[in-house]
């Protein structure tokens, strides 16, 4: 017993679990708004001659990733928020979350061409807890823009107070 105690104040003392924070609200009160980012985009099907779409996404009017960046999809490749730079908006009573996939044309990574926009609504948010999550139903973006795409975007809602 002595052990497990000493190691969890090690552990908690190196930081590797995070505190909670000092103004955590109660278990059950009810989000007043929420953060929808971006957890997942699966290529489907990319039909572009070398293989691969560059591809950004704009959340709340900013473009993700930052800095002219982009990720080069190829049929079958999945790729995770942090390679979009966790890109996410918010969403309330007053206002949707938007975001759009955008194909984007290298070395000039700008705005690019939207594929497709979604959006989540507040109806898909206010039943949520604070700290309590879920995930969008897919949202595909497809069609055809000089060539044929297919891309499925999952996204994640976080209760916020």
């Amino acid at each position: 017993m002595r052990r497990r105690s000493i190691l969890c104040g090690i552990v908690l003392t190196a930081g590797l679990v995070p505190a909670a924070p000092a103004h955590a609200a109660t278990a059950g009160t009810k989000a007043t708004y929420c953060s929808v980012s971006v957890y997942s985009v699966y290529a489907g099907d990319v039909a572009e001659r070398d293989g691969r779409d560059e591809i950004r996404i704009k959340a709340g009017g900013n473009l993700y990733p930052g800095d002219g960046f982009y990720k080069k999809f190829r049929t079958g490749d999945t790729f995770y928020g942090s390679a979009f730079d966790n890109a996410a908006t918010t969403v309330d009573e007053d206002s949707d979350a938007r975001f759009s996939l955008r194909e984007v044309k290298p070395p000039a990574a700008g705005g690019g061409t939207n594929l497709g926009s979604f959006r989540v609504k507040w109806k898909d948010c206010k039943n949520l807890q604070v700290g309590a999550y879920a995930y969008s139903t897919t949202k595909q973006v497809s069609g055809k823009h000089q060539t044929k795409y297919d891309y499925r975007v999952v996204l994640k809602i976080t209760g916020k107070g």
